[in-house]
């Protein structure tokens, strides 16, 4: 019963993002993102990596943590957007 109380009272999980978040706040391509944080430590990788089938489905979830982490190796510099499908939704130039 003491467990059960402790887990009640605990302070909820960290926020996790999703890839296409992470990718709109870092003005890149989900692919990009997909690539930065597919092997990085702490990111929650939901699915299968080998499958029986042609292509793997995986989901990432990122840690804010991680992402933090990540933000401050680069020393907050990001390569700029790469998208092959969303080309055509690049910021305008100043």
């Amino acid at each position: 019963m003491g467990v059960l109380a402790e887990q009640e009272n605990a302070v909820p999980a960290e926020r996790h993002y999703a890839v296409i978040e992470v990718a709109e706040m870092w003005h890149l391509c989900p692919d990009k993102v997909r690539e930065i944080f597919e092997h990085e430590p702490g990111v929650l990788v939901l699915g299968d990596r080998n499958p029986r089938h042609k292509r793997c489905y995986i989901t990432l979830r990122i840690p804010h943590t991680v992402l933090l982490r990540c933000t401050q190796t680069t020393g907050g510099q990001v390569e700029p957007f790469v998208g092959k499908t969303n080309a055509n939704h690049l910021p305008p130039a100043s």
